[in-house]
């Protein structure tokens, strides 16, 4: 495989995003549904939330997504309340709730780790961002997605129910 480009998600991309995600197997919208991936609310929630940012990572070959990340600088206010009940307190220009997805032909390969990569550059560039936080958590039976965001840095520090057994986790 040629190496992906990995680029802020444009307006011009918003239709292949939509594809991109509404394509993706069961196995992996289980652990993040129920999200509408329609152009028209990509679209809408692009256009129209202060702080959202998206990264999308191309495959050259094809031109198509295989990878996206969804970030909101402030952070999402569901993921804010619940660590306010764990007492921590953000700064809203310091943090950011981030929701990444990777094709399952491309997981396993670093993409997700590039990707990860690439985002913390830029906060660490271009705003004051230094904690992601874990947009909606993790579901607790997801191992797989656990063991990766532990390995990228990101500590469990606290659990919560929600449609079962979730974790908050901090970068």
């Amino acid at each position: 495989m040629n190496s992906p480009i990995i680029q802020l998600l444009q307006p011009s991309e918003i239709v292949n995003l939509s594809l991109f995600l509404e394509q993706l197997p069961t196995e992996v919208t289980q652990w993040y549904q129920p999200h509408s991936f329609t152009v028209r609310d990509l679209q809408f929630f692009y256009n129209n939330t202060p702080g959202s940012i998206g990264f999308i990572s191309i495959e050259p070959l094809t031109g198509k997504i295989i990878g996206y990340a969804a970030l909101l600088t402030g952070g999402n206010r569901y993921d804010i309340a619940r660590w306010q009940q764990y007492q921590y307190s953000f700064h809203p220009t310091t943090v950011a709730s981030y929701a990444p997805v990777i094709a399952p032909a491309y997981q396993g390969i670093g993409l997700a780790k590039k990707m990860f990569d690439v985002i913390i550059a830029h906060f660490n560039r271009h705003t004051t961002v230094r904690k992601l936080l874990l947009w909606g958590g993790v579901k607790a039976d997801n191992e797989k997605a656990i063991r990766f965001y532990e390995k990228i840095g990101f500590a469990n520090k606290h659990s919560f129910e929600y449609q079962g057994l979730n974790y908050d986790l901090m970068y």
